[in-house]
C-alpha cells in the first residue's frame, strides 16, 4: 500500500460492505457481518453512487486491499471519549501482517471515516484539546479494589460528591460526610443510569453476573475499614482523608474516555483488555481498570492518560499473549541525511511531521 487511502460511507452500509467483501472475517473486524441475508439492494446501490463498489458488487481496485486487511485483524483497540455533549470514537485495526499499515475508522456523527495506513494523529489532536497534556495529578492515590470494595468506595464518593454539590449550591463550608449503611447500600443497588454517577460506570465496566446484594456491600465497608481507606464511626462510614480529597476533586465529569483492546491469538482465541477515565478538571481524572475480580484505582496525569492511550492506538503488541517474550523497543538511529527527531518524554524516534509521539503521546514542539 504505496499511498494514502481514505473512504467514507454512512454508518448503516458496514453491513453492506462487510458483504461486498469476499472471504472469512475475523472475529474482531469491523465488516463480520452478523447474520446470513442478504443486505438490500438499495445499501449495494448507495456503496456503488459512493464509488466503492462497481456495477456487480464487487469492491473496487483501489478499497481491495485495504478492505481485505480490516476484514483479517488479529488486533482492534477502540477508544471512545465525550467532548461535551458528544461522543466520539476512533477505532485501529491493526493487520495480520506487521509489515501492512494499520488502518483507522473515525466514527464522526453518522459516518465512518477509513483511513489507511491509520491516522492516529486525528484521535491525539481531539483528545489534546479535551483532556490536555498536564503533568500534574490532583491525587497519589493508587489501589486494587475486589469488586465488593469497589462499589462500596464508589458509593460513598458518589454520596459525597452529591453532599459538596449541595454544600455549593447552598454556600456552606464543604467537609467530609459520614452516610449509613442503608444510604450505601441504596447507592450500589439503585444507582442511577447516568455518567455522572460513578457507580453507574463502574458497574457497567464490570459486567456483573447478577445484582449487587447488600451483604456483599457490607463485606466490601468492611475490608475497607481495615484497609484503612475507609472509616466507621457507630453505624455510619466516610472515606479516608485522602479519598474524600479525591472526591471532592471531582464534582462534575468532563470527559468520559475509555478504551477497549481486542487480540486473537494463534488459536483465534480473544484476549481482552480496556480501562476508563473520568476526567473533572485539568488534573483530575480518575483511572479504571478491571481485571478478573479486581479493580484498578488511581488518579492519573493527562499526559499519563494519553501516554495509554498512545500505546493502544500504536502498538499491536499493547496486550501480551500468554508466555510472551517480552520485548524492549529501542529507538533506532536516523541513517538519512535529515535526522530524526526524538520525543523528550521517552526517546522515541518522531517523523519530520509528527505533531504527537507515537509512543507515550506527549505533544511535539514545532
Amino acid at each position: 500500500m504505496s499511498s494514502k487511502i481514505s473512504l467514507a460511507i454512512d454508518e448503516d452500509l458496514l453491513d453492506a460492505l462487510g458483504q461486498a467483501v469476499p472471504g472469512q472475517k475475523s472475529p474482531l473486524s469491523l465488516l463480520n457481518v452478523k447474520g446470513t441475508g442478504k443486505v438490500a439492494a438499495e445499501k449495494m446501490a448507495r456503496l456503488q453512487s459512493a464509488g466503492i463498489i462497481d456495477a456487480v458488487g464487487n469492491v473496487k481496485q483501489d478499497y481491495r486491499q485495504v478492505l481485505d486487511a480490516l476484514a483479517k485483524a488479529r488486533n482492534v483497540s477502540t477508544l471512545k471519549y465525550t467532548a461535551g455533549s458528544r461522543l466520539f470514537e476512533f477505532i485501529v485495526s491493526f493487520p495480520e501482517s506487521k509489515s501492512s499499515p494499520s488502518i483507522s475508522v473515525f466514527h464522526d456523527g453518522n459516518q465512518l471515516i477509513i483511513e489507511a495506513p491509520a491516522s492516529v494523529e486525528k484521535a491525539f489532536t481531539l483528545i489534546d484539546q479535551n483532556v490536555g497534556h498536564s503533568k500534574l495529578a490532583s491525587s497519589s492515590f493508587s489501589g486494587i479494589l475486589s469488586t465488593e470494595e469497589a462499589m462500596a468506595v464508589f458509593a460513598l464518593m458518589d454520596l459525597e460528591r452529591a453532599a459538596n454539590l449541595r454544600a455549593i449550591a447552598g454556600g456552606t463550608a464543604l467537609k467530609s460526610g459520614a452516610f449509613e449503611l442503608s444510604a450505601i447500600i441504596g447507592k450500589v443497588i439503585n444507582r442511577k443510569d447516568s455518567f455522572q454517577s460513578l457507580e453507574f460506570v463502574l458497574q457497567s465496566r464490570l459486567d456483573l453476573a447478577a445484582p449487587p446484594t447488600s451483604a456483599q456491600i457490607e463485606s466490601g465497608l468492611k475490608s475497607l475499614v481495615d484497609k484503612k481507606l475507609v472509616v466507621q464511626e457507630g453505624s455510619k462510614y466516610h472515606l479516608s482523608k485522602e479519598l474524600s480529597h479525591f472526591a471532592g476533586r471531582l464534582p462534575i465529569i468532563d470527559n468520559y474516555v475509555t478504551i477497549e483492546s481486542g487480540r486473537l491469538d494463534p488459536n483465534d482465541k480473544l484476549i481482552f483488555a480496556s480501562f476508563t477515565a473520568l476526567q473533572a478538571g485539568v488534573n483530575d481524572i480518575l483511572y479504571l481498570e478491571n481485571r478478573d475480580q479486581e479493580v484498578v484505582v488511581r488518579s492519573v496525569s493527562g499526559m499519563q492518560l494519553v501516554g495509554l492511550i498512545a500505546k493502544f492506538l500504536n502498538e499491536p503488541d499493547a496486550i501480551k499473549l500468554p508466555n510472551a517474550a517480552n520485548k524492549t523497543s529501542q529507538p533506532t538511529q536516523a541513517t538519512s541525511a535529515n535526522p530524526k527527531k526524538y520525543c523528550k518524554e521517552c526517546g522515541t524516534a518522531l517523523e519530520p511531521s509528527s505533531k504527537f509521539c507515537p509512543n507515550c503521546g506527549n505533544k511535539i514542539s514545532p
